[in-house]
């Protein structure tokens, strides 16, 4: 009797520890319901310098933000953004202090890259990794596989609110274009009856899981003065006669 009696115990301390355990497993699951769901994409191309990120124009990253509280108006949070690559592992510095994002609630807030320019500024990572000065320099990134995630933070407590929004692309620099017509250093004889010159060039980045599609040309036209003088010195230190922005690979020179 003794025996069973001592078996009985210990069956009911047994029970006591699972029925502690079943108490605690649900109260960490229900943490993770947060208030605010975080979603993240990459828009190729994707540039390896940070502030390719937050260009007016490219817009390289899109968050969305949305608050699951109904009747919940103007909560300010701010992010925590962390990049994560091989050599790299960049994080928003705690002490960073951008303007508060608001959110109502069941209403999604998409953020661009041009949102985000604050928190693209290198000066505002806490930056370690093998190539973390090269980051600091210059704020290029390494060519690799990264992970870029979004966070959402209660603004005025700095508490994560919500899922960890994650998105992922492999970073390369992609070679530059051949130009095909007019030939390199081939010079153009002046003829009254022509009134445009037409350019033309081969991309070379068709096969690039970074930037396959989408991708944008700058054409910058230079004058070469005095005559003989090296054309990269031209392109580094004066300005082009003409430039353009353009999505093909051909473009016409003419008059207008």
């Amino acid at each position: 009797m003794n025996l069973f009696g001592k078996t009985s115990k210990a069956v009911w301390s047994l029970i006591g520890i699972f029925m502690l355990i079943s108490l605690i497993v649900p109260s960490n699951v229900k943490s993770q319901n947060f208030p605010v769901r975080s979603t993240v994409q990459l828009l190729p191309p994707h540039p390896l310098n940070l502030s390719g990120y937050s260009d007016l124009t490219a817009n390289g990253i899109q968050a969305t933000l949305i608050l699951n509280e109904a009747g919940r108006f103007q909560y300010p949070v701010k992010l925590r953004i962390t990049i994560e690559g091989q050599e790299i592992f960049l994080q928003t510095k705690s002490t960073y202090q951008p303007p508060p994002i608001f959110l109502d609630g069941n209403i999604p807030v998409t953020l661009l890259g041009s949102d985000l320019a604050g928190y693209f500024n290198p000066r505002n990572f806490n930056i370690t990794g093998g190539a973390a000065n090269q980051v600091i320099r210059g704020g290029n990134l390494p060519e690799g596989l990264y992970t870029f995630t979004v966070e959402v933070l209660d603004f005025n407590r700095s508490i994560v609110v919500s899922n960890v929004g994650q998105a992922r692309a492999w970073l390369i620099l992609n070679d530059p274009p051949i130009l095909n017509q007019p030939a390199n250093e081939h010079k153009l004889t002046v003829n009254p009856g022509i009134q445009n010159i037409f350019f033309q060039w081969t991309p070379r980045h068709t096969a690039s899981p970074n930037a396959a599609f989408n991708v944008r040309y700058l054409f910058e036209l230079f004058e070469i003065l005095p005559k003989g003088r090296n054309p990269n010195d031209i392109a580094l230190s004066t300005s082009p006669i003409y430039s353009n922005v353009l999505f093909g690979n051909s473009l016409v020179y003419g008059p207008g």
